[in-house]
């Protein structure tokens, strides 16, 4: 019975040891990380960071993070994140973000919030650290603009996939309820007979194609650069108004995206009213686009694609446009 006690004891001795270094490890990779950002010209600091959990979990309670990229290009500020990940399953790490987090640019900044925030990671136990899976969830989900605008969810759920036959590949998954938009196009909807501001639900279903992996490098370097976009589903269900999209996108050579998305609308009037009162267009390119779409209706349910292409965007031969600017330029 005594070589079973001596075992346990040494047993419980080696895992102390392990996990107290693995503990320290962390620790250090931190501060690392944050010494050679601000040595590449970044502000990154916190106010504290701890490691605890002992003896299954690696908890990194981090409290007022705050990144601030070389000249203003982006920034994070968080009131606190944490890093929770099993000691004997370190590649699955779970994520929370508990406070008000501040992501910015050079154009404005973004205040985002929730009674839940929390997400998931899954990376492959190899040095580049692959994504394979990554799932965020948030409830009473609240988005501030500096810019003047504000949007509510009361649930948001996201997921992204690595595909396991084409590794470059990714499954993304949208499913956000009861959702509100900025004021001025949720309230020409009301006056024009719609019968809610709130957005019930909207689901989305597309893969992503990238020149190379999701990986470690993704965080100093940025995403890879996206080269398709299969649209497979996204559909909003919003009072009298339901709308529905496929299609499939790319980046093209002149900064803009090619490609097509075909559109099933159900009272789709009402939403082109609300698009009059708020839009920027002219009265002639309204007028233009009024027609085209009036000629493809049944009734109140409308049925068109709308093309992409040379930096403009067109239902059928009739220019409506312009195309969308590819995110990366």
């Amino acid at each position: 019975m005594r070589w079973l006690v001596k075992l346990v004891f040494i047993g419980l001795i080696g895992w102390s040891g392990y996990w107290f270094i693995g503990a320290k490890g962390q620790e250090k990779v931190f501060a690392q990380w944050l010494e050679t950002n601000r040595a590449n010209g970044w502000i990154a600091d916190s106010a504290s960071m701890n490691v605890t959990g002992f003896p299954n979990r690696f908890d990194t309670i981090i409290e007022q993070l705050d990144l601030q990229g070389p000249n203003g290009e982006w920034g994070w500020q968080a009131e606190g994140f944490q890093v929770y990940a099993l000691s004997y399953q370190p590649n699955h790490i779970i994520l929370a973000w508990p406070g008000k987090q501040v992501i910015s640019n050079s154009q404005g900044s973004l205040t985002l919030q929730g009674t839940k925030f929390r997400g998931s990671i899954v990376v492959a136990p190899n040095t580049d650290l692959t994504l394979e899976r990554l799932q965020v969830e948030a409830t009473d989900l609240s988005a501030i603009s500096s810019l003047g605008w504000s949007s509510y969810a009361k649930s948001a759920n996201l997921a992204l996939f690595q595909d396991t036959e084409i590794a470059t590949r990714y499954r993304l998954g949208l499913d956000f309820s009861d959702v509100t938009f900025p004021g001025e196009f949720m309230a020409a909807l009301v006056q024009l007979g719609q019968n809610t501001d709130v957005i019930s639900k909207i689901l989305a279903s597309a893969y992503i194609s990238f020149d190379r992996e999701i990986d470690r490098s993704s965080i100093n370097n940025g995403l890879p650069d996206w080269h398709m976009l299969e649209l497979e589903s996204l559909q909003i269900n919003w009072g009298r108004a339901n709308l529905s999209m496929t299609g499939q996108l790319t980046p093209a050579a002149n900064g803009y995206i090619d490609g097509n998305i075909d559109f099933t609308v159900e009272n789709w009037r009402m939403l082109f009213e609300a698009l009059r009162q708020t839009a920027s267009l002219r009265p002639s390119e309204l007028a233009l686009i009024e027609g085209a779409l009036s000629g493809l209706s049944q009734g109140n349910r409308l049925e068109f694609s709308l093309r992409f292409g040379n930096g403009k965007a067109y239902i059928g031969p009739f220019v409506v446009g312009a195309a969308p600017i590819n995110p990366v330029y």
